[in-house]
């Protein structure tokens, strides 16, 4: 199966949850954007690494993240949508999105970080590892 498929374009896959991470929210109201969440995210963007929003938001409570991050310049991919080449790769669109990396409030490194979210370090994290040796993301994975 791999042989048939196109190897994809994409250096890595990020996972960003929205609330809480790229938005200042209180869960439906969206405020305003995390200092350098924008700049970081079209960084990424530019980098060639796939921005996939990853949220809990559904049916137009999503539409209005979507249509926040559009009105303001935030650039991504896909909103809880799985990388085209993992459904190919897998043969299959599971519910859990499938990435490199995971940005999210949740996640045990954010809970005891009070300065969280710092996008600046979240950059500086996720690009040590994506230029390091040792590094082959996802969408370079051959069964």
């Amino acid at each position: 199966m791999s042989n048939l498929l196109k190897e994809p374009k994409h250096r890595a896959i990020i996972a960003l949850d929205f609330d809480k991470n790229i938005a200042d929210s209180h869960y439906p109201a969206i405020h305003k954007l995390f200092d350098n969440a924008k700049e970081v995210v079209n960084f990424f963007y530019d980098e060639n690494i796939y921005i996939i929003i990853n949220t809990c938001r559904n049916g137009k409570e999503m539409e209005q993240a979507r249509q926040f991050l559009i009105q303001e310049g935030v650039k991504f991919d896909k909103i809880n949508e799985q990388h085209p080449y993992v459904i190919q790769l897998f043969g299959n669109d599971t519910r859990k999105i499938s990435a490199d990396f995971y940005v999210d409030d949740k996640d045990l490194y954010a809970q005891f970080n009070p300065l969280w979210p710092n996008w600046l370090d979240i950059k500086s994290k996720v690009m040590t590892i994506i230029n390091s040796k040792n590094f082959t993301s996802i969408l370079h994975y051959k069964l």
